[in-house]
């Protein structure tokens, strides 16, 4: 009987963070919202970087948990950059580069 490897290598290990589809489909939602648009009368996202920023492309965006270790739901994510994703890690206290 052959062992389906899963995320991250190991047998049995389910990625917490969902099939590509669905990271797909959550970070074009984080691009769309309107929560996160600092002008919504352009036809190209205008998202930036709750932490920093930055602004933020398709290609850039990733998906920072508002509760570390808590669901990737669309109610606990927000858009930030590679560097500020990384340097928060799970603090929540974490304001940002700068501070």
């Amino acid at each position: 009987m052959e062992t389906k490897i899963r995320a991250g290598g190991s047998p049995g290990r389910v990625d917490p963070r969902g099939n590509a589809a669905s990271r797909r489909r959550r970070k074009e939602k984080l691009l769309s919202d309107p929560q996160f648009q600092h002008s919504p009368d352009h036809d190209e996202p205008n998202v930036h970087c709750v932490h920093c920023g930055t602004m933020l492309t398709y290609d850039t965006v990733e998906q920072d948990r508002k509760v570390p270790g808590g669901p990737y739901a669309y109610h606990n994510i927000q858009p930030a950059c590679r560097t500020c994703n990384v340097l928060r890690s799970n603090d929540t206290t974490w304001k940002g580069p700068n501070q």
